[in-house]
């Protein structure tokens, strides 16, 4: 039997040599080979989307078709639409001032492709978390080499049918397979760029592999990304749009409400006003194939082993009753109070429908919770004061924040995606992917009038008469 290992390695550097001469031969594309790439994207989604669809579902067990059109197809879409539009003026030169010591010369930046760029996709949102970043890569003008997860097999299998057909194999290509496949990429000197998607203990890994081979990383990770209410927020309201943002594919989203963080002017009422949005949202399903179910048991018993440690510890868990018959009925969003830092569910990140909630008594109080923990992927705040809502925008660091809603700062094509300190590092979406996947190269034109040259060795009278004056110049 042939060694995995090798094998893996053998076929990564295989496909890498492929589309590292196609960059060679071809280091700049143009504007119109860059746009009919994403083009190709556009097509073969807008073509298959309900094929997707049913291939993600049939990976979870089942998956929400409407979340899928929501969270997956549409953000691509855009995406695609968005590159198309701006892909020529992103590639302009685009000049900059000269320094005033340098006069008559002549500066300007370009964007360059860097070569390969390699994408480890998750399994949460294997369309989207796949794809747009493959159409930032193409849109900078890259070749590009795409690992899907195993976790999503019929999605990973469809989605290599499509790529092949759709591309010729020294533009893009995806390989399937587990973690050797992943480690093979991670240790290929040939990639110019590794972008990962996943868990922060993997990405560690990732991160330490491409390291030793010196080959850039965009890290996307997660954590546990808090919500806090505030004394001025409008508690039905925030309800709404926490319950909506935890319950998206069943709370397995890196940025999804980790815990709350909730002002105690709200304790009294906090429980009735929850939990009753919580009783409206599930009783009124039209469709009980709208819940999307956990990707697989052993998620479903890491779920239930983090619940049970929160109990075992004094957390006091509060549910709204579901028939034992419906089939999402075990997997219905619980809040979690009595929350202390010894318990699993505080530690890490839950990616599921557990809701810890944590009452303070003051944003201050809030905002030092939030310093005294990892940095977090996503913040959500909820409340009317600007004062309070500055103060936590600019005392707090996280990756980015949405106001009043839940989720939201991430569909925006103008707008970098992208983690910081351990949830990850690097942005991308619209023009921040195209420059991520960039060399930003520097040009200088000097002119025939050099007036540097009266400053060069051997220095002579002129240095002498005029060097005293550079120190106003620079």
């Amino acid at each position: 039997m042939p060694n995995t290992k090798n094998f893996s390695d053998f076929r990564v550097k295989t496909v890498v040599k492929e589309l590292s001469n196609s960059y060679k031969s071809d280091p700049y594309p143009s504007s119109i080979k860059r746009i009919n790439w994403i083009r190709s994207i556009e097509k073969l989604i807008l073509k298959n989307q309900n094929i997707f669809t049913e291939k993600i579902s049939q990976d979870f067990g089942n998956r929400s078709h409407k979340e899928t059109y929501l969270a997956e197809v549409l953000p691509v879409v855009s995406a695609a639409r968005h590159a198309i539009k701006n892909t020529k003026n992103w590639m302009q030169e685009k000049k900059i001032k000269t320094s005033p010591t340098f006069w008559f010369g002549k500066s300007k930046v370009l964007s360059q492709p860097i070569g390969v760029v390699a994408i480890i996709s998750p399994w949460n949102y294997p369309l989207q978390l796949t794809l747009i970043p493959a159409i930032n890569a193409l849109s900078a003008g890259n070749r590009v080499l795409i690992k899907p997860s195993e976790k999503t097999a019929n999605f990973s299998t469809f989605l290599a049918e499509c790529i092949t057909e759709a591309f010729d194999s020294s533009v893009m290509q995806v390989i399937e397979g587990d973690y050797q496949i992943a480690k093979a990429i991670s240790n290929c000197s040939e990639i110019n760029h590794l972008f990962f998607t996943g868990s922060i203990k993997t990405g560690r890994q990732i991160a330490k592999s491409a390291g030793e081979n010196l080959i850039p990383t965009t890290l996307e990770l997660g954590g546990k990304s808090p919500a806090y209410i505030a004394s001025s927020a409008n508690l039905h309201k925030a309800a709404k749009s926490i319950v909506a943002g935890k319950l998206i594919n069943s709370g397995q989203t890196c940025v999804a409400p980790d815990y709350l963080l909730v002002h105690q002017s709200h304790k009294k009422k906090f429980l009735r006003v929850f939990l009753g949005e919580l009783k409206n949202l599930y009783q009124n399903y039209e469709c009980k194939d709208d819940f999307t179910s956990m990707i697989n048991h052993e998620e479903e018993q890491r779920i239930e082993g983090l619940l049970q440690n929160a109990i075992t510890k004094g957390a006091v868990v509060n549910k709204i009753s579901i028939p034992d018959e419906i089939p999402f009925s075990k997997n219905v969003i619980k809040l979690i109070l009595n929350c202390n830092e010894d318990m699993e569910i505080m530690k890490q990140e839950i990616f599921g429908p557990l809701l810890p909630v944590i009452f303070v008594p003051s944003v201050d109080e809030g905002i030092n919770y939030v310093n005294s923990h990892d940095n977090p992927l996503a913040l959500y705040l909820f409340g009317n004061n600007s004062e309070e809502n500055d103060k936590w925008i600019k005392k707090t660091k996280s990756g980015g924040i949405t106001i009043n809603d839940c989720l939201l700062h991430v569909a925006q094509n103008n707008l970098p995606f992208g983690g910081v300190g351990k949830s990850g590092y690097g942005h991308y979406h619209g023009i921040w992917g195209f420059k991520n996947f960039s060399n930003q190269k520097s040009i200088f034109i000097q002119s025939k009038i050099n007036v540097v040259s009266f400053f060069m060795p051997p220095y002579r009278k002129i240095f002498k008469k005029f060097a005293k004056y550079l120190i106003f110049w620079v």
